[in-house]
């Protein structure tokens, strides 16, 4: 047995053992539900198929190429820029709502903030390597991190 593509075998794998482990936390605690069981059966479906087009030469060889389209990619990286957007503005209202109510969790939320900001500066330099973009960004994770320990800390 050869392994074609081991991204997708990796991946196939540990989709069966999450599903194995939500199974079997679900039969020792005898609480199995219908969304259990739905979880289960996504998992085992997409984990077992990923695991088996990794070792198929042919369907590995098609998830390659798919891989590699440009257009895809840049669909890709439009949508993690749109989801990150997205992320930050409810990330942004939740702080503030925080703020109002007096929830110390407004730490952690604005420091969700600083790394998200931290990690798109990472992704400009990588595109642009351009050593401002990474300095800044380490600012903004140091900044992200000691939020975060501070929360952690604090409560």
């Amino acid at each position: 047995m050869k392994i074609y593509h081991k991204k997708n075998f990796s991946e196939g794998l540990f989709m069966l053992v999450l599903g194995l482990l939500n199974l079997s936390t679900g039969i020792s605690q005898s609480s199995i539900t219908i969304k259990d069981g739905i979880v289960c059966a996504a998992l085992f479906l997409f984990g077992g198929t990923l695991l088996l087009r990794s070792l198929s030469p042919s369907a590995s060889r098609q998830d390659k190429i798919e891989a590699m389209d440009e257009r895809d990619q840049q669909i890709d990286v439009q949508a993690k820029s749109h989801a990150l957007e997205y992320v930050i503005t409810a990330t942004q209202i939740l702080t503030v709502l925080c703020l109002l109510k007096g929830n110390p969790a407004w730490r952690g939320s604005l420091s969700l903030l600083f790394f998200g900001i931290a990690f798109m500066l990472f992704y400009k330099y990588q595109q642009y390597t351009a050593k401002p973009y990474r300095q800044v960004g380490i600012v903004f994770l140091a900044i992200g991190v000691a939020l975060l320990v501070w929360f952690a800390v604090a409560g």
